[in-house]
């Protein structure tokens, strides 16, 4: 008995086992890797940020019509952005300002896109109502007030062409409405219920109409105005990146300065004593910035220019004054 059993272990059975196991795993490893290709596609089919699908959801918004708002898309100095509504209808172009990465549009298009009511006070007061709730807008501090609960703005409210603008993403956050940004195709994709898209094309043309108005009038006052040597108080700024947009929509070069916003983007400045920026001495404001305000300018410096001695010693002085002589129009 003990020379069969000896036999029985040493015989074909027992070679055959080592085989069938590393069969046995070979196959689980296939069922696994299977499972998980099939997860990683059905996971990028739902996940809207995968390539494939924003790619097509690039498509769809950059194939979508621009609706006619009474704005002058495209123009030189009148910056704007595309707002989707609802995943449907036309692109609505509006009057915007883009500042320190915060998207400010006029307080009457918000009201308008987030379908709420507006009541502007004798003594300025200005409240936003949306589903019973008043929402108080205190342009002094900074802060949106509704009941016992108060918010701060990411960024104050500020007067433009006789419109106040508000940050968009803070203000639909509150008031709990969708809001996206697809950078590559620069559309605002927001979701406000119950908002009917082509109700909005008469009230925005009105509105649009109202600031084209007053942009005109600032512009024409602009170009009559003697040109008077200013002083300006003079900063500087850069970014470690290839290419830098401004907030006109223009990619920042040699020349862009940021102004306070009641300086009309395209605004130009003779400052001599930068000429080692810009070659021909002319400067132009393109940008805006938070703490940039009544007659302070805030240089751009290209990373090229950083490394220059004359530049370098610029930098060293911090904040200084300079002369600068607004350029006209017809002398350009």
């Amino acid at each position: 008995m003990s020379k069969l059993y000896s036999r029985e272990r040493s015989g074909a059975p027992g070679r055959g086992l080592p085989a069938m196991i590393m069969t046995s795993c070979l196959l689980i490893a296939l069922i696994i890797c299977a499972g998980i290709l099939i997860a990683e596609e059905l996971d990028m089919a739902k996940d809207p940020s995968s390539d494939a699908v924003r790619s097509n959801a690039d498509e769809t918004h950059a194939r979508k019509p621009l609706s006619d708002t009474g704005w002058e898309c495209g123009e030189p100095n009148r910056s704007c952005s595309h707002i989707l509504m609802n995943g449907s209808g036309p692109l609505l172009c509006v009057p915007s300002e883009m500042i320190d990465n915060c998207l400010m549009i006029p307080l009457e298009h918000y009201r308008l896109i987030a379908g709420c009511g507006l009541e502007i006070g004798l003594d300025g007061t200005r409240q936003l109502i949306k589903y019973d709730r008043v929402y108080q807008i205190d342009l002094d501090s900074a802060m949106l007030v509704c009941g016992g609960e108060s918010w701060a703005f990411p960024l104050p409210p500020f007067e433009l062409h006789g419109h106040i603008y508000v940050p968009l993403r803070f203000l639909c956050e509150i008031l709990e409405l969708e809001i996206q940004w697809n950078n590559d195709s620069d559309t605002v994709l927001l979701s406000s219920p119950w908002v009917d898209v082509e109700s909005l094309m008469q009230p925005m043309n009105s509105i649009n109409k109202r600031i084209l108005a007053r942009l005109s009038e600032e512009e024409a006052k602009t170009t009559e105005a003697p040109a008077e040597p200013v002083e300006l108080i003079v900063t500087f700024y850069y970014s470690s990146r290839n290419t830098t947009y401004t907030a006109s929509g223009y990619q920042a070069v040699a020349g862009s300065i940021a102004a306070d916003s009641s300086i009309p983007f395209g605004t130009q400045f003779y400052i001599p004593e930068l000429s080692m920026i810009c070659e021909d001495g002319i400067f132009t404001v393109q940008d805006r910035g938070r703490s940039i305000h009544g007659n302070a300018i805030d240089v751009f410096l290209p990373n090229a220019l950083l490394n220059d001695k004359d530049v370098s010693a610029a930098l060293r002085r911090g904040r200084f004054s300079v002369i600068a002589y607004p350029v006209q129009p017809d002398s350009r």
